[in-house]
């Protein structure tokens, strides 16, 4: 046990006095699902990731794997402790960059001993993505239980977080540089986005406007002309419906000759001589010009037709 806590102490100070670009640290072949899509493995995911929040970090290696077990990488120590340290993300990298080796981890109270006085980041990172690596999945999981291997191998498919790309960004000399320079220029994405959010709206609004507008002019069209056809039929009233009283367009003419027609027929009566009313009449006045001679053209039925006997 003391071993394993004096071997815990020497990768501390060497965690905080050696700063080195990268590592050399190689993982066992079982745990080649760790590595992204780089081909990093976990150790080097880590360095990069401590790397982040400002100092360029190194970790040393565990001893052989025969003699590995035990060992595990603490938390940071006051004069290395960032809010990127302070992170479930790299305390998982650093977490799977023990076990590759066939060593252990620290548990997540341990990891975060000195982390007083700074937020701690829970499934998230605090920083950009640096643009030299991206980070798996299993490293955004839950860990503040510790770090669970099966779960982060059942969730080793899962897209990877890339950083975001930074056209605008200024060439940087440095990893602390390139970290300040992603740090800066990552709010300058809201702006635009909600720019384009500003005019998404807008265009929305005048659409509806004009449609709007549109139904409001074909409605106002078709009541116009509903008035002047209205206004148009009135106007046109035939004469007689307006002079007269309105009447059928199809009553028969009234016929010069109707009056005849109501006129009671004379009852016959047979001729008698002694009765004068039985006399025939004479022809009346013809009104039609004929070839016929004078005589009636038309004999009343029952009229006598012999001459008068005595």
């Amino acid at each position: 046990m003391a071993s394993w806590t004096i071997a815990a102490l020497t990768l501390v100070s060497l965690l905080a006095v050696e700063p080195v670009q990268s590592t050399n640290i190689s993982c066992l072949p079982d745990y080649v699902w760790m590595e992204n899509s780089l081909g990093q493995n976990p150790c080097t995911m880590a360095t990069i990731a401590q790397d982040a929040c400002g100092g360029t970090w190194n970790i040393l290696p565990f001893p052989p794997p025969a003699q590995a077990a035990g060992y595990y990488y603490p938390g940071s120590t006051d004069a290395s402790k960032s809010t990127c340290m302070c992170s479930t993300v790299t305390y998982s990298l650093f977490s799977a960059c023990g076990i590759c080796q066939n060593g252990s981890f620290a548990t997540w109270p341990q990891w975060t001993t000195n982390c007083t006085g700074i937020a701690l980041s829970l499934s998230t990172f605090p920083d950009p993505i640096p643009a030299n690596t991206t980070f798996p999945a299993w490293a955004y999981l839950n860990a503040t239980g510790g770090f669970n291997v099966a779960a982060a191998q059942a969730d080793d498919r899962a897209p990877e977080s890339s950083p975001i790309p930074q056209s605008t960004a200024a060439p940087s000399t440095s990893a602390s540089a390139s970290s300040a320079s992603s740090t800066s220029s990552a709010p300058s994405s809201s702006p635009s986005a909600a720019g384009n959010s500003s005019t998404h709206k807008s265009n929305t609004g005048a659409i509806a406007g004009g449609v709007i507008g549109g139904l409001a002019f074909v409605a106002a069209l078709a009541a116009l002309a509903v008035y002047l056809l209205r206004r148009r039929s009135q106007t046109h009233t035939a004469p007689s419906d307006t002079y007269y009283g309105a009447v059928p367009q199809n009553a028969p003419p009234m016929s010069q000759h109707t009056h005849t027609l109501s006129q009671p027929q004379p009852m016959y009566k047979p001729y008698d001589p002694s009765d004068p009313s039985t006399f025939p009449e004479s022809a009346p006045t013809p009104t039609v010009q004929t070839t016929s001679s004078g005589l009636q053209s038309a004999e009343q039925p029952g009229a006598y037709r012999g001459v008068p006997e005595v």
